[in-house]
């Protein structure tokens, strides 16, 4: 572009792209949907389990994280319009491929189309404008990386009522048997009697969770006779982002290497970066005309140390983030029914995604003034003790505390969700500073592969530790409820628990109310253990962000002032 470009023009370009990609983050959506497509209002014999479809996201990051790594060079070369514009069809047309797969029933195509397919156009989307804007703001490298990577966040926040509205205006209910319906267990299945088809009991917890419009008789319905409005969802959003991303690739421009925004004096071997106070030795900023190259970067101590922080920080976030709204419903469904409902789920889903998005550009302009390390040191060290409250918070809402436990919930999940946001709003910058803006977007991508191992590490593992938690807690219920009343429910002996329950049969809700008079509801203790190893995480994220020093002065490259002149490597 011209040097007298407006440079401000960039940013809607690159906001609204990561807005767009950004709607990864209201998957927590469809995760009771997708669960429950065939019963619909409870989990039938043939819908998929909870632990298979949470990886889904899982996967949609890992394959982001993994294509801005490798990609990076690639879109560098090609530059942010081909690349936003080629990410606008692979995303768009990954939600469109995972709406037919939910039509279809089909879970491998709905991995290939949101995991893979979709993962790729968000890993195309997420470097070219981070990189495109802090060329453009190098006076402001951590406010340049917020504006991109905060519309990221709060991509949820814009999404969460899309998705909401869509499903139901296309929700049917299945068809409705009655308050009770003559049942018998075969084929690993609750069946009528009479037409020998699936039947699903949906309790007024179950029915209340979903957050219809209009409302529904707790009893039996035909399995395979409804429809959850979650494929409509996935293919709106399909539609709306391939025409958005591929019109904001239209508003991208790039300033000529080494341009500087008036006024401004970049930093030298013995100004700071903002050109008044000396630089120490020990600065972890280089010089504005000095960079790493790309594969010396990523070999460095350094680079390591901050991927490590990174995954960590993103590993305990990104659990939280991908169950937000089973969460809220499982802590406090049960004892505050009437108050957190679907809809008050949905609202906490998009105060996430606010905080989220608010947190990459509040901490990004919290690093310009006290440093990318000491932000991240801060994310850390604040970060522990939040992850701890949310059990207490859990148990004080087992015993029924009002509303003391859902504030303290909301607040510390909030606040991690910021500092998740800011991990990521922050990296870039904190690589900048020590690696130079050079080549700051591939290796930025590079480090990206941090955000996919913690997109498979943070919501598998959290989903596999509730799973196991719920299977015990199911067990223990069922020992206290009598052998007589157990079979009359559920039509076999409970010497037939683990098949029950493998099945869907058989759940806490549907257990409850068959244990003794008095019993808590153990729904809320479900995540006690996952709290605490996102704890354990974030100390040791602490200890390696505090090991991050300056890089070696060896890897350092001059630029040249003649734009003819070679880059000089130091000795």
């Amino acid at each position: 572009a011209d040097d007298s470009y407006n440079r401000w023009r960039v940013v809607p370009p690159a906001v609204l792209t990561h807005l767009s990609i950004g709607s990864v983050y209201s998957w927590s959506l469809f995760n009771q949907p997708l669960s429950q497509c065939i019963g619909v209002l409870s989990p039938s014999s043939g819908d998929w389990d909870m632990s298979s479809v949470v990886p889904i996201f899982s996967t949609a990051i890992c394959a982001a994280g993994l294509t801005a790594a490798l990609a990076g060079p690639v879109t560098e070369r090609y530059g942010p319009r081909a690349s936003v514009f080629a990410a606008g069809l692979c995303w768009g047309g990954g939600l469109a491929l995972s709406a037919l797969g939910v039509e279809m029933h089909s879970l491998p195509l709905v991995y290939l189309g949101y995991g893979v397919l979709g993962g790729i156009g968000a890993g195309l989307a997420y470097a070219p404008p981070v990189a495109t804007l802090m060329r453009w703001f190098p006076d402001r490298k951590g406010l340049a990386s917020g504006m991109a990577i905060g519309g990221f966040g709060a991509g949820a926040m814009v999404a969460a009522p899309v998705i909401k509205y869509v499903m139901e205006m296309n929700f049917t209910a299945p068809t409705f048997l009655g308050p009770e319906a003559e049942t018998v267990y075969r084929n690993g299945r609750l069946e009528d009697v009479s037409s020998g088809l699936e039947v699903v009991t949906a309790t007024c917890k179950e029915i209340s969770s979903l957050g219809l419009p209009f409302s529904l008789e707790e009893g039996a319905y035909l399995a395979g006779t409804g429809n959850n409005g979650a494929a409509a969802a996935m293919l709106s959003l399909g539609v709306a982002y391939t025409g958005l991303m591929c019109l904001a690739s239209l508003g991208y421009r790039v300033p000529r290497d080494g341009w500087v925004p008036e006024g401004y004096t970049p930093p030298d071997n013995t100004t700071s970066s903002s050109g008044s106070a000396p630089v120490s030795s020990s600065s972890l900023i280089l010089p504005s005309n000095t960079y790493v190259s790309l594969e010396s970067a990523t070999r460095t101590p350094q680079f390591a140390q901050i991927w490590t922080a990174l995954f960590l920080n993103t590993t305990a976030g990104i659990a939280v983030l991908g169950v937000a709204k089973t969460l809220m419903s499982d802590v406090f469904g049960s004892t505050m029914p009437t108050l957190v409902d679907a809809s008050f789920c949905g609202a906490y889903v998009a105060a996430l995604s606010a905080a989220n998005g608010l947190g990459r550009l509040g901490w990004a302009t919290i690093s310009d003034k006290i440093g990318r390390k000491s932000t991240y040191t801060l994310y850390f060290a604040l970060g522990i003790p939040l992850y701890l409250s949310v059990p207490y918070a859990a148990h004080m809402a087992g015993v029924g505390a009002g509303m003391v436990p859902l504030t303290l919930f909301t607040a510390s999940t909030v606040t991690i969700i910021s500092m998740y946001g800011g991990g990521f709003s922050v990296a870039p910058a904190y690589l900048s500073d020590l690696f130079g803006s050079k080549e700051v977007g591939p290796i930025y991508g590079r480090l990206l592969t941090a955000w996919s191992a913690a997109g498979l590490v943070g919501p598998t593992l959290l989903s596999q530790l509730r799973k196991m938690s719920e299977e015990d807690t199911i067990k223990v219920l069922a020992s206290n409820v009598d052998p007589d009343v157990f079979r009359s429910k559920f039509s076999l002996p409970v010497e037939h628990l683990q098949e029950l329950i493998d099945s869907k049969a058989v759940t806490i809700a549907k257990l409850l109310p068959l244990a003794p008079e008095g019993t808590i509801d153990p729904t809320p203790f479900l995540y006690d253990s996952t709290m605490a190893t996102m704890s354990g995480m974030l100390a040791l994220g602490l200890i390696s962000n505090m090991s991050v020093s300056p890089v070696d002065p060896k890897l350092h490259i001059t630029l040249p002032i003649n734009p003819t002149t070679p880059p000089v490597m130091r000795s």
